[in-house]
């Protein structure tokens, strides 16, 4: 909807261009009648003001170019018509006090046309100097004796007649202009109230419109969640069961394999106890008992095995630690130095890819299981080759272990290559387990394990295991509970013990001895207690701390040990200086710190 300033903008603009085309018309027919004269040029100065307020109003002066408009038409009008006679160019007739006075009364519609009514004010000043223009038009020509009477010979009588005309005239079109204004005002007042109203009930329609809209964008985005989490949680159910059903297949084969498996040895130590028990002779008996002895051995060997499995199974001792696969390959080869020297074996190792976050001690064993498998079942009638590489793959750290032996029947051995106890060759001793452990211990980092092999050629073992990013391995939890956390920053080699709580002494003493399985088995330059949540502990505590923790820590190679506490209140002052001189005599660099960012950034190497 247009506004009142633009509509008063526009019918301005329209009058002024009305104007100048009239005045250019009216200016074209003087010049062809009288040539360049005084009204001619006071016409042309009229025009280029008509166009200055048309240029200001398009400029945003737009009230200014109204209100001199409105005033501009008398008064102009006015001007030119005194001094057009004061200064003639041909002989004044009749006619020319007669059409300035048509000009002035068509001009007085502008107030009403022009001006908003509550400038009132501005429309009885304006529509006052019409009404003087056109009364007291003659009196104001004798003023400068250029009236009717000054200029021409004509009857009072008749020509008085003729004027009053235009005064009559004048006061019918102010009269019907003031009604048409207030009533036109009343009704555009009453169009404004509708029209605002209706603006406000559009634009509360349109909030609600876009309150539905925006419900109907949460709804859709809710159900395109919905579907989502309805599929994903789908494919995890489907997952889950699928995962399911392989465990229990797998634990039915483990239970059926491990009854199958101990069998033997119990059906053998329950038959020689027997036989113990009914042997007199001790010569038999101390026979007996070493066959006794034999099942038990071979019973104990079952049970390690099933303790490997299960460890993994129960995904213990999963610490990442950076690892040197070319390190690992080249101890495992040092243990096989005799059977690989006996048998003429040529093996090569091309590590391209060497460090990996891995599980130390599942990579050894993998690696140690594929390269005895590629020694033991090497083929006697040729020379023996095996190679050891690794490369990265997709994203992925991938080894191989390939061999030129005796090789697998795929098509005959496949779907149980990896199972519990599976032999394929009888003319070496093994018990089958290897290529199991080998893939639960695969699995269990996240890698894949495959084989392509072919009976008389050889094999060929893949191992695939993920990178991992170098972040994850920065806080790898090592032990839990609701008294503190241990974890582990492989990349910086440090552990960290985190108090949650003031622990009992036993439980105290308990994460500390946990602590020490940790040093024992991974490598840690630095160890990190953040002590604010811990709160007073026993002396004897702390004294078995020091005297026993502390110590061993620094025979497995804690070369510093950083505390994280709250800033010094002095109550603890005399226990910290106790710690940080039993530390120098151990050579142990020692530092608090108020928070764990600044423990973890020490440097060491400087200090």
């Amino acid at each position: 909807m247009m506004s009142e300033r633009d509509r008063e903008k526009k019918i301005t603009n329209f009058i002024v261009f009305v104007y100048v085309l009239t005045s250019a018309i009216i200016g074209a027919l003087l010049f062809y009648e009288r040539g360049f004269d005084l009204s001619i040029k006071l016409l042309l100065l009229s025009v280029f003001y008509l166009v200055l307020l048309l240029i200001l109003s398009r400029q945003g002066y737009d009230a200014f170019s109204r209100i001199s408009l409105t005033f501009l038409v008398p008064l102009f009008t006015m001007t030119i018509s005194v001094l057009a006679k004061k200064f003639p160019a041909a002989e004044v007739q009749v006619f020319n006090f007669y059409n300035t006075r048509t000009i002035i009364l068509a001009g007085s519609i502008l107030p009403f046309l022009l001006l908003r009514t509550k400038e009132k004010y501005l429309m009885i000043l304006a529509v006052s100097i019409y009404a003087v223009s056109i009364f007291c038009f003659d009196v104001i020509h004798h003023l400068f004796g250029v009236g009717p009477s000054d200029l021409l010979n004509i009857s009072n009588t008749r020509y008085f007649t003729t004027a009053r005309f235009f005064d009559i005239s004048f006061i019918f079109i102010i009269g019907a202009l003031l009604f048409f204004k207030f009533s036109y005002q009343r009704v555009l007042d009453n169009y404004s109230l509708v029209v605002d109203e209706i603006s406000t009930k559009n634009n509360e329609l349109k909030k609600a419109q876009k309150t539905i809209q925006e419900q109907s964008t949460t709804l859709k985005r809710k159900n395109i969640e919905l579907e989502k989490a309805f599929s994903q949680t789908s494919i995890e159910l489907k997952n889950s069961n699928e995962e399911l059903i392989k465990h229990n297949n797998e634990l039915l084969q483990f239970s059926n394999t491990v009854s199958h498996n101990m069998r033997g040895p119990v059906a053998s130590l329950l038959g020689l106890v027997n036989l113990l028990t009914q042997e007199r002779d001790q010569a038999l008996k101390n026979e007996i008992i070493g066959h006794i002895g034999q099942s038990a051995q071979a019973l104990d060997l079952i049970i390690k095995d099933l303790n490997k499995v299960m460890d993994i199974r129960h995904q213990l001792f999963q610490i990442k630690e950076q690892v040197d696969i070319k390190h690992e390959v080249e101890q495992i080869i040092a243990g096989f130095r005799d059977p690989i020297e006996k048998g003429n074996v040529k093996l090569e190792v091309n590590i391209r890819q060497g460090n990996i976050y891995a599980v130390r001690s599942y990579l050894h064993s993998i690696l140690y299981n594929l390269i005895s498998n590629a020694i033991k079942y090497r083929d006697p009638g040729r020379d023996s080759r095996i190679t050891v590489s690794s490369e990265v793959n997709s994203g992925d750290i991938l080894i191989k272990v390939a061999d030129n032996g005796i090789g697998i029947s795929l098509e005959k051995h496949r779907s149980k290559l990896f199972g519990m106890y599976k032999r394929f060759h009888d003319q070496t001793d093994g018990k089958g387990l290897g290529l199991f452990l080998a893939r639960e211990q695969t699995e269990a980092m996240g890698g894949t394990i495959e084989v392509q092999s072919e009976l008389g050629k050889g094999s060929t073992f893949m191992v695939s295991v993920p990178v991992v990013d170098k972040k994850l391995m920065e806080r790898q939890i090592y032990y839990q509970s609701d008294i503190g956390t241990i974890y582990y920053d492989a990349t910086r080699l440090v552990f960290a013990l985190v108090w949650h709580q003031n622990p009992s002494s036993e439980e105290y003493r308990d994460i500390f001895q946990r602590n020490l399985e940790v040093f024992r088995t991974y490598p840690a330059n630095q160890w990190i207690g953040d002590v604010k949540h811990l709160g007073l502990v026993d002396k004897k505590d702390r004294i078995w701390f020091v005297e026993n923790v502390l110590v061993e820590a620094t025979e497995v190679g804690v070369k510093s040990f950083a505390i994280v506490k709250e800033p010094d209140d002095g109550k603890e002052e005399d226990y910290w200086n106790a710690m940080k001189s039993f530390c120098d005599k151990q050579n142990i660099l020692f530092q608090t710190f108020h928070t764990m960012d600044e423990a973890l950034n020490w440097d060491i190497a400087t200090k």
